[in-house]
């Protein structure tokens, strides 16, 4: 028995009229934390899919989305898809990396796929799953994300016919409980963010770092921290593993326990660390462009952006990662 939310039944109500229509996509934009994956294994069992495939490009959303359909279909009908030779032995239920299905396209029929969901939509204008999109024909295809904007301006919704299911803001999420309210802190550094070359797309790294790592704003960091946030679990936005090594230190050098965490870990060790930051053993976790997207750390109280960043895509998600509601939570405390 699961029970859903306003944004969830609204949704699935909305994609039983797109069904009755015939409509063969349809996205979904909902804020981060609001259920978007449930939607997905909810209304592929109501249309009573045979083959269904998830797409996303991190193995956290993977692990999120996998929990999500076991607990629908049941685990015996759910593949996590790990390399190209479980490709042709496909469940009822499939879930896999872009990477993984890119460099398989040839295993690949489009045939296959009668319902096919591709998580944190935006992504998909890059030629990887547009390769992906030419090669399937499924019935139906259905996007979810929360950040249907792109830095690169390129029209995402021509890729499921303009098609909207469900939109709404994350400000009512909030106003209507599904989201947890937060407390916002901007803070002013020193840092002349005028002289940090930028690219059109991103700031240089190298002068990030220049700037960044220097110990008076290490120690007004962790002083915001102590006033505001003290013994919340936190995550902290890094520009680089060099920065974020810097500031992990930093908070163990004052007795807080942190530690970095970064796709460069393999997967293994990136389980653990997350399971010991779940268990109260890390106090600050120190993330490098991971969990940006998808992850569900709901107990996560405060989030430290330490970081500029100039797209609007990039500080919704990770705003996010703070809003979802979890026993005890009132609120989250961002510190930017």
């Amino acid at each position: 028995y699961c029970i859903l939310n306003l944004f969830q039944k609204e949704a699935l109500e909305c994609l039983s009229a797109a069904h009755a229509s015939g409509q063969k996509t349809g996205l979904i934009v909902l804020p981060p934390g609001s259920g978007k994956t449930r939607i997905a294994a909810e209304d592929a069992i109501r249309m009573n899919a045979n083959r269904v495939l998830y797409i996303a490009h991190t193995h956290e959303i993977l692990d999120v989305a996998q929990s999500e359909f076991e607990a629908k279909f049941g685990a015996e009908q759910v593949l996590r898809l790990v390399d190209g030779a479980s490709l042709l032995r496909l469940n009822r239920v499939n879930i896999a990396t872009i990477k993984l299905l890119s460099e398989n396209l040839d295993k690949l029929s489009g045939d296959q796929i009668d319902y096919l969901i591709i998580d944190e939509f935006h992504h998909v204008a890059a030629k990887s799953y547009r390769r992906v999109l030419d090669r399937l024909r499924p019935a139906f295809l259905l996007g979810l994300t929360a950040t249907p904007f792109r830095g690169d301006r390129q029209n995402i919704l021509e890729l499921c016919n303009n098609t909207i299911v469900v939109s709404y803001a994350l400000r009512f999420g909030i106003e209507t409980g599904v989201l947890c309210p937060y407390h916002y802190f901007g803070c002013f550094d020193n840092v002349d963010y005028s002289q940090i070359r930028h690219n059109g797309a991103s700031y240089s790294v190298r002068d990030l770092e220049r700037a960044l790592i220097i110990p008076e704003r290490d120690q007004a960091i962790i002083r915001k921290w102590r006033e505001k946030a003290d013994g919340k679990p936190t995550l902290a936005f890094c520009c680089s593993i060099q920065h974020a090594e810097r500031v992990a230190a930093s908070f163990i050098a004052e007795g807080i326990r942190a530690i970095v965490y970064s796709s460069e870990m393999e997967r293994k060790r990136r389980q653990r660390t997350l399971s010991e930051f779940k268990a109260g053993s890390i106090s600050v976790l120190c993330v490098i462009d991971v969990l940006n997207e998808g992850a569900d750390l709901p107990f996560v109280e405060c989030l430290l952006f330490l970081r500029p960043t100039e797209s609007k895509r990039i500080f919704f998600q990770q705003l996010g990662r703070g809003l979802r509601r979890y026993f005890g939570k009132s609120h989250c405390v961002v510190i930017d």
